[in-house]
């Protein structure tokens, strides 16, 4: 009695598909060690420039002034900043 094969190039196709798989599902899973804001430089400080640590940013500025900013660069082509 003879099994089925699957043609070469189907074969290909799954195992790329497969590994392309587990390679997606280990760069998204997370290590037990949670170190998103513990990382600190030698003298204890936080390390802002650490690749291993996610930063948060917020940026607030009032809607009016950016709209005269956006009104003020399309009309003259001057850039003005704001205050943030």
């Amino acid at each position: 009695m003879t099994t089925p094969r699957m043609p070469k190039r189907s074969a290909r196709a799954a195992a790329t598909t497969l590994l392309a798989t587990i390679l997606l599902a280990a760069s998204c899973s997370q290590s037990g060690d949670d170190t998103a804001g513990e990382a600190t430089s030698s003298d204890g400080e936080l390390a802002l420039f650490d690749a291993s640590v996610v930063h948060e940013i917020s940026v607030s500025f009032d809607e009016d002034d950016y709209d005269e900013l956006i009104e003020t660069y399309s009309e003259t082509g001057e850039k003005i900043s704001i205050v943030a």
